[in-house]
């Protein structure tokens, strides 16, 4: 329920506080004042983590996936590497 929290508050709350930002334009720098906000917010999170979340640690070892390793790698390879591509595809394709 925590993370359900956390992700309405920042897609609510993102976009609201950084048009304030950028409409603020603080020290004349436009829209780059908006990525001075991760800092505070990445270390007040950091802090609380450390404080109320339990240690990870595990008795026992976990081994690594392999086969879903290769899937993962797999799968994001045939997502990416179209993405990538497109531009080249398009000039063979798109215009004569």
């Amino acid at each position: 329920m925590v993370y359900l929290a956390c992700l309405v508050y920042g897609s609510l709350d993102g976009p609201i506080v950084g048009g304030l930002l950028i409409k603020a334009n603080v020290f004349g720098w436009d829209w780059r004042p908006i990525f001075l906000m991760q800092r505070p917010v990445g270390i007040f999170g950091l802090l609380a983590g450390m404080k109320y979340l339990p240690n990870g640690k595990s008795p026992h070892r976990s081994k690594l996936d392999i086969t879903g390793t290769a899937i993962l790698v797999g799968a994001l390879s045939l997502l990416v590497f179209p993405l990538i591509e497109v531009a080249t595809w398009a000039g063979h394709y798109g215009r004569s």
